[in-house]
């Protein structure tokens, strides 16, 4: 549920924009959480990428999902 995903996220101090169908996590760098649990991050560095993901996973109780290595 987005709605409550938003709420452990704002209580743990991320800027959030709720959009309805997704929410928009303002920052460095700024994500994009969607209803399927999919996240897009708005980076081009492949580790604050994925820190950033466990983070939010981390935050709104969600195991983060596996994701195919990318070569350094």
């Amino acid at each position: 549920d987005l709605g409550q995903a938003a709420g452990r996220l704002r209580d743990a101090g991320w800027r959030v924009q709720d959009v309805k169908v997704m929410l928009i996590l303002e920052g460095d760098p700024e994500l994009t959480l969607y209803e399927s649990g999919k996240i897009l991050v708005k980076t081009d560095d492949a580790t604050h990428a994925r820190t950033a993901i466990d983070r939010v996973y981390g935050t709104i109780g969600l195991a983060a999902p596996a994701a195919p290595s990318v070569p350094a």
